[in-house]
């Protein structure tokens, strides 16, 4: 009788240990996590104790069936309370390795403020040179400057690195109203950058360096909105 309640508690044991497993590698999607790992280490390194014993004990009677606490077994086995130690370092970086989601967010953050920053510094620079940059280039060389025409600019990519800095803002309804205005004024100043380099060959009124003033303009008001920005970030 001893030994089918010590194997039945055994066999449950098992069974369970066997789902949360399962549990765990659905979860995580990539087999079986690190803290998944350990536990079951660890119970194949346990010693029969208490009512487990009974599986192996066969006939002895109950009452001689004696459970050690956990920390005689410590004390009995120090390689077991090395292993207890190194299995409970597991569980708690387990998230971390399994799952590199927010590291690789914080990095994602860390990379647009550097990058917000420089193209900060870009359309400063825009702003003191545009009559040189204007009279070397026309509006080709604006839209460069912009980060409309090829990938050299600081400005390349400026409405995905204001996106991702979103929830690092100080207001988010105030974040996200500066965002659209800078938005739209980037993308009018883009436009007239543009129409400065076919303006004359058009019925519209105007000449280049008229619509490139209105350029200017727009350019200017991007860099009211994106200091705006900057202090909604603290950067």
């Amino acid at each position: 009788m001893n030994r089918n309640v010590g194997t039945t508690f055994k066999t449950e044991l098992n069974r369970m240990n066997s789902r949360s497993t399962k549990i765990c590698t659905q979860r995580y999607n990539g087999g079986i996590p690190l803290f998944a790992m350990a536990a079951m280490a660890l119970l194949s390194m346990m010693k029969p104790t208490g009512i487990e014993a009974f599986s192996f004990l066969g006939d002895l009677p109950i009452r001689e069936s004696i459970p050690l606490s956990v920390d005689e077994t410590m004390t009995r086995n120090p390689s077991r309370r090395n292993f207890m130690g190194m299995a409970s370092a597991l569980i708690v970086a387990a998230p971390l390795l399994s799952d590199p989601t927010l590291a690789n967010a914080a990095q994602d953050t860390t990379d647009a403020k550097e990058r917000f920053v420089a193209a900060r510094k870009e359309l400063r620079d825009l702003i003191d040179n545009y009559s040189e940059i204007t009279a070397k280039g026309g509006g080709d060389a604006v839209r460069s400057r912009l980060g409309t025409q090829g990938i050299s600019s600081n400005l390349f990519g400026i409405q995905k690195i204001l996106k991702t800095l979103t929830d690092d803002a100080e207001d988010l309804v105030e974040y996200t109203e500066m965002m659209e205005e800078f938005n739209a004024y980037y993308f009018q100043a883009e436009g007239a950058a543009y129409q400065s380099m076919f303006i004359e060959h058009s019925s519209a009124k105007g000449t280049p360096e008229t619509i490139l003033k209105t350029a200017k303009a727009d350019i200017l008001q991007m860099e009211k909105y994106m200091d705006q920005l900057a202090v909604q970030l603290k950067l």
